[in-house]
């Protein structure tokens, strides 16, 4: 169920941020997020989300995405460089992907507004976890047993429980992959 969420959420975020998309580019960029599910359910690739090992710190989940998102900048910035234009649209899809995970995955929807902006500022600078004062940022966790609910440490998935962001919700997240792919440069179009 999940998996076919996070493809629609996808689509709909690359058709709010890039709506005259060329179609071989779109359906590259939608493959990217399934290749991600798929790396995730097959190897449990936990680094390829802003998730969380059960009971480890929210900080932890933060680093290990952040790691991943410049790995992934990374690629693609290599890839664009020599050409390769559709093999840095697949790192571009996996970094919407990742995006997405990051607002599916914790609480940031539910930050109070001048909050949502220091977690999104951090996001694009790739920098530290965002500590705050009033609120913070927090992530949901999730292993096998969890999911088959021996346990779990009070912070549960939301897409566990049929969530799916309504249309204000997935107009912020558009708003979030535009602006880091702005701040990064990041070009989608068919070579």
């Amino acid at each position: 169920m999940e998996r076919l969420y996070h493809r629609k959420l996808t689509v709909k975020i690359i058709d709010t941020v890039y709506p005259d998309i060329d179609r071989v580019v779109r359906n590259t960029l939608i493959r990217a997020g399934i290749s991600i599910e798929l790396k995730n359910f097959f190897v449990h690739r936990r680094d390829l989300y802003f998730e969380r090992i059960p009971y480890a710190p929210h900080e932890s989940a933060w680093e290990i995405g952040i790691l991943e998102l410049r790995y992934r900048l990374m690629r693609y910035t290599w890839f664009y460089k020599r050409g390769y234009i559709l093999r840095a649209c697949k790192e571009a899809g996996m970094l919407i992907h990742m995006i997405e995970n990051l607002t599916c995955h914790s609480n940031l929807l539910s930050l109070p507004e001048e909050a949502a902006e220091q977690v999104i500022q951090s996001l694009i600078s790739l920098s530290s976890y965002p500590h705050m004062e009033e609120t913070q940022l927090q992530f949901a966790s999730r292993d096998a047993l969890q999911i088959f609910g021996f346990r779990h440490d009070g912070f549960i998935h939301k897409k566990t429980c049929g969530w799916f962001p309504d249309d204000n919700e997935i107009q912020f997240i558009a708003g979030v992959v535009g602006r880091f792919f702005k701040h990064y440069g990041i070009i989608v179009h068919h070579g």
